[in-house]
């Protein structure tokens, strides 16, 4: 903002080509959270007394509406591509792009073995920085017997791909510097470090295959890091109403019986039952309608 004020446009380019990806991947995410949440909950997930519907129907929206996700991880990949082309000739990269400059050493990288959150944060730079690279290589092959168009539609499952890479390294280098320079206190810092390798070392295993083809992870890191997770969902777990607590989500905006502050689920939810026209007599009026005239019809 300082920039704009002084009449400078110059970083737009990379707000939007950040901006484009963060709106597709959380958008996406939420969803898809929304729904873990649900299935945790069983049956009551399912009912509308959760509430869980009507948040899925309102989040699931923002995946296309104000941009649909997968045109917005091509905005953020035609930013990688130009960053990637800049690099290539010497010139000036964005802060983000660090990765892709000819002097970084992280493709040649591999894993330390290190569970601590700057560790973490090099597999998720290793990663953005192989598939950037890839989908930039594949895109000027192409170009080569296509046209700039053709040639960028024949890339496009990968320049996705990488733009969801570099919009999940964005996300895992501001949690550890947030962590590491912004949090008062020690327990607190403690928790949101604990709650930062957790979210690090679930994304580097659930993109294994990349890590583990370019060669920065072997099977066995793989498997070490299965062992941790578990570990931490352990460490956590004592303090998971304290991070959701933290959002500071009132009752009335949550409207669910299973989401209360007071934990009083099953009062609530016999309750709610009770307000449903279906239970507004002992006997439904369905049943003297139809049910009741055949048991007076004898018998053939």
């Amino acid at each position: 903002m300082a920039d704009v004020k002084n009449g400078s446009f110059t970083r737009l380019i990379e707000a939007h080509g950040l901006s484009s990806g963060l709106k597709a991947l959380t958008t996406t995410r939420a969803s898809s959270g929304v729904e873990v949440c649900r299935l945790s909950c069983g049956g009551h997930g399912y009912s509308l007394a959760s509430n869980l519907p009507t948040i899925f129907a309102d989040l699931v929206s923002g995946a296309t509406a104000e941009g649909e996700a997968t045109v917005l991880f091509l905005q953020t990949a035609r930013y990688l591509i130009k960053n990637c082309i800049s690099a290539q000739s010497n010139k000036r990269i964005d802060a983000y792009m660090s990765y892709l400059r000819p002097d970084s050493t992280i493709r040649s990288a591999k894993f330390d073995g290190n569970h601590d959150p700057r560790s973490l944060l090099r597999a998720f730079e290793f990663r953005a920085a192989s598939l950037a690279v890839k989908a930039a290589s594949r895109l000027q092959a192409l170009v080569g017997r296509l046209s700039q168009e053709d040639a960028w539609n024949e890339s496009t499952v990968l320049l996705v791909k990488a733009a969801v890479a570099h919009t999940e390294y964005v996300i895992m280098r501001a949690f550890v510097e947030k962590v590491e320079n912004e949090i008062c206190g020690r327990d607190v810092r403690k928790a949101l470090e604990t709650l930062c390798v957790v979210f690090g070392t679930y994304n580097i295993i659930e993109n294994s295959a990349d890590l583990l083809q370019d060669g920065y992870l072997a099977g066995v890191d793989v498997d070490d890091l299965n062992d941790h997770l578990l570990g931490l969902y352990d460490a956590i777990r004592t303090n998971a109403v304290a991070y959701v607590d933290a959002f500071d989500i009132d009752d009335r905006i949550l409207n669910s019986c299973l989401g209360r502050y007071d934990g009083n689920v099953y009062q609530s939810l016999y309750d709610w039952a009770l307000k449903s026209k279906l239970n507004e007599s002992q006997v439904h009026d369905s049943f003297h309608k139809y049910m009741k005239p055949l048991q007076s019809i004898s018998k053939l």
